[in-house]
């Protein structure tokens, strides 16, 4: 499913890109920026900033669970 028309961002390009960061052991938070860097774009118009931090947020929970 395409989260950003703009760029079309698809779920499973953010939800592999949150994975990542959370590979990483950063301390930092994931962060819709670092989601887009990620995945080689940036933000244009930020309609889909809800849609974007919702999926970050709860694909970490479902990886943080261990049910990645």
């Amino acid at each position: 499913m395409i989260l950003c028309s703009c760029n079309r961002l698809t779920c499973s390009e953010v939800r592999a890109a949150t994975a990542q960061v959370l590979d990483t052991g950063a301390a930092e938070e994931v962060s819709p920026g670092r989601v887009f860097r990620l995945c080689g774009r940036t933000v244009c118009c930020g309609a889909c900033s809800s849609l974007i931090n919702r999926t970050i947020t709860d694909h970490a929970a479902a990886v943080r669970a261990g049910a990645s």
